[in-house]
């Protein structure tokens, strides 16, 4: 029922509205097995793209993932 293209497009607006998101936010418990690994392999397009970063202050901490200001929309 998802689709890498479907969560990367979730992923976007999501993005686009928060600017920024706390990586645990994007894996809640209610989610199945197939949605959480079709929500980070959207995850990882988007990086891969530089739609997002993902930062870590420091060991053990959260990360944020955040909408790149200077991306390039494709």
């Amino acid at each position: 029922p998802w689709t890498v293209e479907m969560k990367v497009k979730d992923l976007r607006v999501w993005l686009a509205v928060k600017r920024q998101v706390r990586f645990s936010e994007l894996f809640h418990e209610r989610l199945s097995r197939l949605e959480l690994v079709v929500t980070f392999l959207a995850l990882l397009e988007l990086i891969r793209q530089r739609y997002a970063r993902a930062v870590q202050e420091r060991a053990f901490e959260e990360i944020i993932v955040a909408f790149c200001s200077d991306s390039v929309e494709s």
